[in-house]
């Protein structure tokens, strides 16, 4: 958890195609998710990899969802992708682009739970 960009999620290029394998753990609400957002490391030329973003079906082949609850009653899961194909239009902007904007979308996620935890108090 201290390292939220650092991960096994591989995205590799099969033609014009990815294969995504890997897994993702404690996805808040992805017991109920129809599509996953799934940061994978691709490489976008030979020399430099970076992190991609794809929108993937939960339905879709290879992905397996193992749901349950949390301690405090929310939903989560465990998501393995076992060689899910899926396609370029898949990806969530640039191909290798995504670390800066998931760090953002991470850091304003941690603030709104952090607002709703001490409302809760």
């Amino acid at each position: 958890r201290s390292q939220p960009l650092a991960g096994a999620t591989t995205a590799t290029r099969s033609g014009k195609d990815f294969v995504i394998r890997g897994r993702k753990n404690a996805v808040l609400d992805g017991a109920a998710a129809d599509t996953f957002l799934v940061l994978a490391q691709t490489s976008a030329n030979e020399n430099a990899k970076g992190l991609s973003l794809f929108a993937l079906p939960a339905a879709a082949a290879g992905v397996t969802v193992q749901g349950y609850r949390t301690y405090d009653g929310r939903l989560a899961a465990d998501v393995s992708f076992d060689s899910v194909v899926t396609k370029q239009a898949d990806i969530i902007g640039h191909e290798g682009g995504a670390g800066p904007a998931v760090e953002c979308a991470l850091d304003r996620g941690i603030v709104a739970l952090c607002a709703e935890a001490v409302g809760g108090m």
